[in-house]
């Protein structure tokens, strides 16, 4: 216990003077008659001051104890540091307590018994200087100070000095006035210092629920003005919002812009394929009006079909919602040698590569395994791209067709020696695109690659760009092999 409280007071003054003094007096009052030391008569004389100095001495002793552990157990030896930083005033309140209740103790338990002075109620003059003590001091002030004044009264006693033996008629009874004095001032002194430090301890309770509102308070302010920030940002967000929906429906404007331009092209494709036939056709007729008969150039018929499947492409394509990312192609998979569609895909260009002068060289090996592809799909592809590498090149320009195995897929390469393509260009290559309608010899839709694209894409493969500009162009696709008829 730490004295601190009314509880631990009243359980000192309780346990330990009343009890624990009653137990010993009354064992050695007991011990005393059993041995025949002590009269009847005498027994609760006796009785009484045993207990009484007994009480005492708990009273004086036991609470210097309590300070000092608790002291040593909360604060050890480096207390003494921070005593000897205490402020000027609070040691000099000290000494001069100190020194004042020393020299009221010696005036009033030290006179002569002779004198006058010694019949007079002088012994209650420590009292308000005890007093002083326990309220500035707290537990410290109250049990030094009793000290004191237990020590000055038992001197002067011991000398044949003081009022308590001045008014008694034997030692004896003097040294019981004199206990029952110590013990009521000392019981006094504790609970007034116990009560102040009760006080304090509340009073620091209220400052620190005070210290936490106060913090709450700034808390709440802060999260107020959080709160605050908080929604200028959503402002912020809603505004910025705003902004990209904007641009969101100016970028939607510039689509239907396009698609207008898209269709007009569409007809424009559509128009030149539907012209050059019925040129064709109408050449056949002259020829049956001036000769009876018709006979067409292989040359012709073969220009009439290639425009008619152009057409057929297109057709099918925009029919087919080929525009659509999402959309899937109906395959009509079976067994097929590689090498054998890309030799059909070449055996369809002899008029461009007459034309232009291109050489078409194909490095495949002849031990590469089987793909379950549709046929007609994968050759257009390879179409594409020939007549890519073909058109959009100078004359005399080198394309290289190869294929190899990579793991579970047949990596196939269309590799050109011509002008390149350029790096912003290379990441729309594969969507569709408007070719420039003020150029006639550049117009139509550009949807070779997206196609090629979509029908590698829906064989489960993937397509790619590899080019520099004026180092030529790698356009590079792959097919899964191994994949069997029930995949199909």
């Amino acid at each position: 216990p730490t004295l601190e409280r009314l509880r631990d007071v009243a359980l000192l003054v309780g346990v330990g003077v009343i009890g624990v003094g009653s137990i010993n007096a009354s064992v050695e009052t007991a011990m005393a008659l059993m041995i025949h030391k002590l009269a009847w008569q005498e027994a609760w004389h006796h009785w009484w001051t045993l207990a009484v100095g007994d009480g005492v001495g708990i009273l004086e002793v036991a609470p210097l104890s309590f300070l000092g552990w608790s002291w040593l157990h909360h604060h050890g030896w480096r207390r003494w540091g921070s005593i000897l930083h205490q402020r000027i005033e609070r040691l000099i309140e000290w000494l001069v307590c100190g020194l004042l209740l020393v020299a009221v103790s010696v005036i009033v338990f030290c006179c002569s018994q002779t004198t006058a002075i010694a019949y007079y109620p002088l012994e209650y003059l420590p009292f308000p200087i005890m007093m002083w003590a326990s309220l500035r001091f707290g537990q410290w002030g109250a049990v030094c100070s009793s000290l004191v004044v237990l020590g000055i009264s038992l001197a002067g006693l011991l000398q044949g000095q003081g009022p308590f033996l001045a008014k008694s008629q034997s030692v004896r009874e003097g040294a019981l006035l004199l206990q029952t004095f110590i013990a009521a001032a000392t019981i006094t002194a504790l609970v007034l210092a116990a009560t102040v430090e009760e006080r304090r301890q509340v009073e620091a309770k209220l400052r620190l629920a005070l210290e936490r509102e106060r913090v709450a308070t700034i808390q709440q302010e802060q999260l107020c003005q959080q709160v605050q920030r908080l929604n200028a940002s959503l402002e912020q967000q809603v505004a910025d919002r705003t902004a990209q929906l904007q641009a969101r429906m100016e970028e939607l404007k510039s689509f239907y812009e396009m698609k207008s331009v898209f269709t007009q092209a569409v007809s424009h494709d559509l128009r030149t394929s539907i012209i050059g036939t019925l040129m064709a056709l109408r050449k056949m007729q002259h020829t049956h009006m001036n000769n009876g008969h018709s006979q067409v150039d292989c040359d012709v018929l073969n220009r009439m079909i290639a425009a008619s499947d152009r057409q057929l492409t297109l057709i099918t394509a925009l029919s087919e919602d080929q525009l659509d990312q999402d959309a899937h192609l109906m395959l009509q998979r079976c067994p097929v040698q590689f090498a054998d569609l890309v030799q059909q895909a070449i055996a369809s260009l002899p008029p461009q590569l007459t034309d232009s002068q291109a050489v078409i060289n194909c490095n495949l090996s002849p031990s590469l395994p089987l793909i379950i592809a549709d046929v007609e799909k994968i050759k257009s592809v390879l179409q594409h791209l020939l007549t890519n590498a073909i058109k959009h090149n100078p004359s005399g320009v080198q394309v290289t067709v190869s294929a190899t195995v990579e793991g579970d897929r047949l990596y196939c390469q269309v590799v050109d020696t011509g002008v390149g393509i350029a790096p912003e260009h290379q990441t729309g290559l594969f969507r569709p695109y408007v070719r420039n309608l003020q150029n006639p010899r550049c117009t139509g839709i550009g949807l070779g690659l997206y196609l090629c694209r979509q029908i590698v894409s829906a064989h489960g493969g993937d397509i790619g760009v590899c080019s520099e500009p004026g180092k030529g162009t790698t356009i590079w696709f792959t097919l899964p092999c191994g994949i069997t008829m029930s995949d199909a």
